[in-house]
C-alpha cells in the first residue's frame, strides 16, 4: 500500500453557498458534519436497507442461467439428460424465468413500499 499524504494539521472549514460553517481537525471530519447535518440518521438507514434489499433482489435474479451454456445445462454437472433439446427452447425457457422472478422482485418492493414493518421509518422521511 502507498503511503498518501496526510491532511494538513489545523482546522479545517467547510462553507455552504448559504453561508453555513462546519469546522473540525480533517476534511473527512467536516465533511462528516456537513452530512449529518444534511441527511439525517434515520433517512441514511432506511436508504442503506433499500440498497441492500435491491442488491438481494437482484442477486436472486441473476442466479438463474440466462441461456444455454450454463454448467447446469452444459457439461459434467448438467442437470438436464442426454436427450436432444433445442437451445434457443431453453433459453426462452430461462429468461421466461428470470422475467417472473424480476416480477416477483418488484411486486416485492412495491409491497414493503405499501406495508413497512410496523418499526420502518415513514416513505417521506426518504429523500
Amino acid at each position: 500500500m502507498e503511503n498518501t499524504p496526510k491532511a494538513q494539521k489545523g482546522t479545517w472549514t467547510l462553507i455552504a453557498p448559504d453561508g453555513r460553517k462546519w469546522q473540525d481537525e480533517s476534511p473527512l471530519k467536516v465533511a462528516a458534519k456537513e452530512m449529518r447535518e444534511r441527511v439525517p440518521v434515520c433517512v441514511g438507514v432506511q436508504r442503506l436497507i433499500k440498497a441492500i434489499t435491491e442488491a438481494e433482489d437482484h442477486e436472486l435474479i441473476s442466479a438463474i442461467p440466462s441461456n444455454w451454456c450454463d454448467p447446469l445445462l452444459t457439461g459434467k454437472a448438467a442437470v438436464i439428460g442426454d436427450s436432444p433439446y433445442n437451445c434457443m427452447d431453453i433459453e426462452r425457457l430461462l429468461n421466461g424465468i428470470r422475467d417472473r422472478l424480476k416480477a416477483v422482485a418488484t411486486q416485492n418492493q412495491t409491497t414493503r413500499r405499501q406495508n413497512p414493518p410496523a418499526n420502518a421509518l415513514p416513505e417521506r422521511l426518504v429523500g
